[in-house]
């Protein structure tokens, strides 16, 4: 159905990332951060697929009785912000660990 879904992200493909959502909530959120080693690009590529399985299943029933069974709150903007301060503390660390030289 999805072409990309054996695309490697970080040792794990979108379909296993995918599948880490489950039922969604904090839950699945708290399982996608896992399996995506809290990498935004990742966890929003699940959750984009999540989404394309919703419309697909929503078109095949004509919009009638279909509801999502489950919503992922996810906010980009924060997710990349604390991404980009980890990855800042790490490279910082790294850089003064090599003597200021990195």
């Amino acid at each position: 159905m999805y072409e990309n879904n054996e695309i490697d992200i970080h040792g794990k493909s979108v379909a296993e990332l995918y599948s880490a959502i489950g039922e969604g909530g904090d839950d699945g959120l708290a399982r996608l951060r896992e399996a995506s080693n809290d990498c935004p690009a990742c966890m929003l590529s699940a959750i984009r697929m999540l989404n394309k399985a919703n419309d697909e299943l929503w078109k095949q029933s004509d919009g009638k009785g279909f509801t999502a069974t489950f919503h992922v709150d996810f906010d980009w903007k924060a997710e990349r912000d604390r991404w980009n301060e980890t990855s800042t503390a790490i490279m910082n660390e790294q850089q003064q660990d090599a003597g200021g030289y990195y």
